[in-house]
């Protein structure tokens, strides 16, 4: 593997569709009301295109900055009309204060912008939930996201699949939060530096 230089140039982030490979970032952060309950949610996605050799900047770096209900309802029309017709039942749920469901849609974020860019590389998809990764990777045993009859998290993974279809290779992969790009970007702190690979 090729030795990482010292103190290498900062170069300018090539067009997505010029790259081969592509890392993708993708984690939330929730904000709590004194009740304990999610008041508003960021969710954060990094695109990154791998070089060991020199320093990079992030090809995309965004938060969506919404409400709860924005947040279940982003770029998925049946998970819009789920929420218009089991609001109440949602907020009741236990799952709605933790991060899971959040990290499921910033995923499905990450994504839908590679979809609706027509990117067909390869792509490692990167997060920081141990629970989110495995059942992305197939794993449905860890996560129940259900309300009212409806599998929240069947549904955007069936949104996330459909979204990665295209690609010439998809793989799902946790890092440590410190080295999530997206976690440090929520916190605006994102690195230049190349990631170690994962």
């Amino acid at each position: 593997m090729p030795q990482v230089a010292r103190d290498p140039p900062l170069v300018r982030a090539r067009p997505l569709a010029d790259c081969d490979e592509v890392w993708a970032y993708f984690d939330s952060g929730i904000k709590y009301n004194p009740r304990g309950f999610p008041d508003r949610v960021d969710l954060g996605v990094v695109l990154f295109e791998p070089n060991p050799t020199i320093a990079s900047e992030s090809i995309m770096a965004s938060v969506v900055s919404c409400g709860l209900g924005q947040a279940i309802g982003s770029w998925d029309l049946e998970l819009v009309r789920v929420w218009n017709r089991s609001k109440q039942g949602i907020l009741r749920t236990r799952w709605v204060r933790g991060a899971q469901v959040y990290d499921l849609i910033a995923a499905r974020g990450a994504a839908l912008h590679l979809r609706t860019n027509s990117y067909t590389g390869r792509v490692r998809f990167i997060g920081d939930g141990d629970q989110v990764i495995r059942y992305l990777n197939g794993d449905d045993s860890q996560l129940r996201i259900t309300v009212d009859g409806d599998d929240i998290g069947a549904m955007i993974r069936r949104g996330i699949l459909q979204d990665t279809k295209g690609l010439a290779s998809c793989t799902w992969n946790w890092v440590p939060s410190a080295e999530n790009l997206a976690d440090k970007w929520n916190k605006r702190t994102v690195s230049t530096r190349p990631p170690r690979v994962v």
